[in-house]
């Protein structure tokens, strides 16, 4: 027979969910899973900055491509508290 048994279990609801272009800066937040739901292209001129800790999760086929003159920067993760992408 199996035990009963408890232990505690913490889930974190907050989720964003992206796709299509960035054409303006914006930064990721390690307060929420960001899901890619469709490609993400980020323009030229603009920069998307994860933060440290965020964990950004790709539905199948999906990607971030930074466009010509567009910036993907992930220089905020460190081995305490790296950058996720899976």
């Amino acid at each position: 027979p199996v035990g009963d048994g408890s232990a505690p279990l913490v889930i974190n609801n907050s989720a964003q969910w992206h796709g299509g272009p960035i054409s303006a800066s914006e930064t990721w937040a390690a307060d929420k899973v960001h899901i890619v739901e469709e490609d993400v292209h980020v323009g030229s001129g603009a920069t998307l900055t994860l933060e440290a800790g965020v964990v950004v999760k790709f539905l199948p086929g999906r990607r971030i491509v930074a466009l010509n003159g567009g910036v993907v920067d992930a220089d905020a993760s460190t081995p305490q508290s790296p950058v996720v992408l899976t």
